[in-house]
């Protein structure tokens, strides 16, 4: 995913999904200042997704509908907006750790702000260039199989991961990967 398609998503979602996005960014990285090795990697994993996700219904209820109504287009736009912070908080850390961020989409920057509490650093750039390449092929095809990508994923994950993990939360953690992916290369596919 470029750069542009994030802007599209924006532009269909308003700008108060880029507002949700910094929201839900700033709320990851309050949580790595104050509680940096108190918190579970599984739990700063999906922390933007159900952050992204509560505070869209919470926006929607309030601003939009005016009611409490769960829908898919809701959820959608929940998991790009945590996403969209998977990206920013990414970013932030490579500013905070002095490194000038070298990745070649935005794609890639999501997939680093997923799989960082996972990958070891020296190698996190590279191993979510080598999974945003994979998924970007194989997604858009007519045949791509979300459980073979998963596996595939998640093979990459466990050749480079820091500390040894689960094999569970990796696999959980691969499949993240991939349907948030698919939710930036296939958005009509939901």
């Amino acid at each position: 995913m470029s750069f542009i398609e994030l802007y599209g998503f924006f532009t269909c979602y308003g700008f108060p999904s880029l507002i949700i996005s910094v929201i839900v960014a700033a709320i990851m990285i309050v949580c790595d200042i104050l509680f940096k090795e108190k918190i579970s990697a599984a739990v700063k994993t999906y922390l933007p997704f159900v952050a992204g996700a509560a505070i869209y219904f919470i926006y929607d209820a309030i601003f939009v509908r005016r009611g409490v109504l769960i829908t898919e287009d809701k959820l959608y736009a929940g998991l790009i907006c945590g996403s969209a912070a998977c990206g920013i908080f990414a970013l932030y850390k490579k500013i905070k750790s002095g490194k000038i961020p070298a990745v070649s989409s935005g794609a890639a920057l999501v997939i680093e702000g997923i799989i960082g509490d996972y990958v070891d650093p020296s190698s996190l750039s590279a191993t979510a260039e080598v999974i945003d390449g994979i998924l970007k092929d194989a997604l858009p095809a007519e045949d791509s199989d979300e459980k073979h990508l998963t596996e595939k994923v998640f093979e990459i994950l466990s050749a480079n991961e820091k500390n040894e993990f689960r094999k569970d939360e990796l696999l959980s953690v691969a499949a993240l990967v991939v349907r948030t992916m698919k939710v930036f290369y296939l958005p009509d596919n939901r």
